[in-house]
């Protein structure tokens, strides 16, 4: 919401009255999908997300990297439904179950998904850049901790045939 002549009454020096009638927040922070009112009204009855984030069935802001991410940011749960249709953002992975993943965290030896989906057919996968696979090719191990003196991989294998 900008502050216009029309609602001076609503804005002080930029500022604009929270619901609850005992705060004033920056109009900046209004929509911007973080409660700064005590009451969190700064973001009920968004219209307009500002950059960067998507609006909730419910009308409120959440971050886009939220949306579909295996847990529930928007109040009425809008961000995890649909996720099978909804494209992921560019760095994420789409799990089994639709939930968005970074791919940094596939076969990395931790289930992420929370079907599990990240670590299956781990052996087909191809390591993102600056990762290399483990020996037994299940895991994807950054290449900054071969031979680093601690085993990351399960197998050992980033330890092994090192010169130190």
């Amino acid at each position: 919401m900008q502050c216009t002549t029309t609602n001076a009454i609503e804005c002080s020096n930029g500022k604009k009255l929270c619901t609850s009638g005992d705060e004033r927040v920056w109009v900046t922070f209004w929509c911007d999908g973080e409660e700064d009112c005590r009451d969190g009204s700064d973001e009920d009855n968004c219209e307009n997300c500002q950059e960067g984030y998507r609006r909730c069935d419910n009308r409120r802001c959440v971050w886009w990297d939220y949306w579909c991410d295996g847990e529930s940011d928007c109040t009425d749960d809008s961000d995890e439904q649909n996720c099978m249709e909804y494209e992921c953002p560019v760095k994420d992975r789409k799990c089994a179950n639709g939930q968005c993943l970074l791919e940094l965290y596939w076969c990395d030896g931790v289930q992420d998904c929370n079907d599990g989906s990240d670590e299956t057919n781990c052996k087909d996968y191809r390591c993102p850049e600056g990762y290399r696979k483990c020996g037994d090719g299940l895991e994807c191990i950054r290449d900054g901790f071969w031979c680093d003196g601690e085993p990351e991989c399960k197998d050992g294998s980033d330890e092994s045939n090192c010169q130190h």
